[in-house]
């Protein structure tokens, strides 16, 4: 177990905010593509366990660096270094993000299906008007609550920013989605403070300091981009990815 609430379990990065880009009515969070959100904190999570890096470009694109293809003991996870392993080029192991988006496009609801088969979403079946089938996704309250609840410590100043905290407010925040949780801009503040590398402090690592710069400007083309959003139906989540391409 974590800093969390008793008995609710650890998710990893996608999880997490896939778990938080689902309101309690069972509707998405507005303006935030989840597509680009899963798919940039997949490649956080394979940050976090040393497998990759993330390489900046010239004019804003980026490229995901294969440092070790040894499996990391976790299925979801490992399918996703198989991918990129088999994706990447020969000659630099790497690959443009917007190419590896392109190859991860049910990132989001695959998931979303996972977080269902585990209780932290209920999947709903509705007819509006008597004959429109509609689709919505209700998150665990406990669980999504937990959630939010360590962010909002994190923008008090409460607890230590680690490497994953330093990765989940930088994709939050960079994504838009703290702009749709939070009202108190002094909590937006430190927020943005810690996803810009500011106020990360000696326990979170090198690897984690220099690719968050990069991850956050990768989320930030989830805001506004596509018309995908969490809840209701389809899988997809929408969008391209803007301008984080090759």
């Amino acid at each position: 177990m974590n800093e969390r609430a008793p008995g609710v379990p650890n998710l990893p990065l996608p999880a997490e905010l896939v778990l938080l880009l689902h309101q309690p009515g069972g509707k998405g969070v507005g303006y935030v593509n989840p597509w680009i959100v899963t798919i940039v904190a997949e490649i956080a999570e394979l940050v976090l366990h040393g497998r990759v890096e993330l390489r900046q470009r010239k004019r804003g694109k980026a490229e995901i660096v294969l440092l070790r293809r040894t499996p990391v003991g976790v299925d979801w996870l490992d399918r996703v270094l198989s991918l990129l392993a088999r994706s990447v080029k020969s000659r630099t192991d790497s690959i443009p993000f917007l190419s590896w988006a392109r190859l991860r496009r049910e990132a989001f609801a695959e998931h979303r299906a996972q977080l269902c088969a585990i209780g932290g979403l209920e999947h709903r079946r509705e007819k509006l008007l008597g004959f429109v089938l509609h689709e919505r996704y209700f998150p665990h309250e406990a669980e999504r609550e937990a959630r939010f609840d360590e962010l909002v410590r994190i923008a008090r100043g409460e607890g230590r920013v680690d490497d994953r905290r330093a990765l989940l407010v930088t994709i939050a925040h960079s994504s838009g989605l703290c702009r749709k949780l939070f009202q108190e801009w002094s909590s937006l503040e430190r927020l943005r403070s810690i996803a810009r590398g500011e106020l990360l402090g000696e326990t979170v690592s090198d690897a984690v300091a220099d690719s968050s710069p990069v991850l956050g400007a990768l989320a930030s083309f989830a805001f506004g981009n596509g018309r995908g959003t969490a809840g209701g139906t389809g899988g997809g989540g929408g969008g391209d990815g803007g301008g984080g391409g090759e």
